[in-house]
């Protein structure tokens, strides 16, 4: 029997959907980047889904692309491959920020698209011992998947440039410094605490959720985020194609 690497699960109106890969730190496949957009975009349609959490399973929230997946494909493929993730990426972040309201509950390590998604979602809530990191340039690519846009609307250019340029590991509470994450919890009864909070999102008339969420994202995004989105990608599909061999063994670095 095959494992499924996005669990779906149902507690009342509230939509938790998992990332089931711990024996691969929950890194993503382009299967499995589907399967969660997919997953996302049926929460989005089903009226009895109120509010969407997002967590793994495991140590680790997700260390991102996983790299090794490309191997799985012919060498002259992997450009594509890799632009499809992004773009699968890009898409299931977007849906995070702009769809019904969203949670994150980061579970352990977070890297590249993990912390992207965190970004991405309404609430943030971590495990004391999460760290999260964006290993990119060391791994011969930019951020991707509305990355960089997120990042400098959340913490600001100063910040943004710090934390990209140096690909340092943070812990939680250095992101809950920085505004990055609303409550930094321990791990005993992580998940009750997050539910905790899905359920009272639920309860809250979700019309006036929705148009609050909207209005408050509009401040920041509305007037640049598309334009940025587009550069992102573009850039990171540049990078990717010219030096393909530099990212792999990066990457590989950087999750190992």
């Amino acid at each position: 029997m095959v494992e499924e690497t996005i669990i779906i699960e149902d507690a009342g109106r509230i939509r938790v959907v998992r990332l089931n890969q711990p024996q691969k730190a929950n890194s993503l496949t382009p299967a499995m980047l589907e399967s969660l957009l997919n997953a996302l975009k049926a929460a989005q349609e089903e009226d009895k889904v109120r509010i969407v959490v997002i967590t793994g399973t495991g140590e680790n929230f997700t260390t991102g692309m996983d790299i090794n997946a490309l191997k799985d494909f012919p060498v002259e493929e992997n450009p594509r491959i890799a632009g499809s993730m992004e773009r699968l990426g890009a898409e299931t972040s977007r849906i995070l920020l702009e769809g019904k309201p969203s949670i994150c509950a980061v579970n352990g390590r977070a890297m590249g698209m993990g912390v992207v998604y965190t970004l991405a979602c309404d609430l943030r809530y971590a495990v004391e011992t999460a760290t999260f990191k964006l290993p990119e340039l060391d791994a011969s690519i930019i951020p991707a998947a509305n990355c960089m846009t997120l990042l400098v609307h959340e913490a600001g250019l100063a910040r943004a440039k710090e934390l990209i340029l140096t690909g340092r590991t943070c812990t939680a509470n250095e992101y809950h410094g920085m505004g990055l994450i609303t409550k930094v919890l321990p791990a005993a009864g992580f998940m009750d605490h997050v539910m905790a909070a899905a359920k009272d999102l639920a309860r809250k008339n979700q019309d006036a959720l929705q148009f609050t969420k909207f209005c408050l994202n509009a401040v920041v995004h509305a007037r640049s985020f598309n334009a940025a989105s587009k550069l992102e990608e573009a850039s990171f599909l540049s990078t990717f194609q010219k030096d393909k061999a530099a990212w792999l063994q990066g990457m590989k670095k950087q999750i190992e």
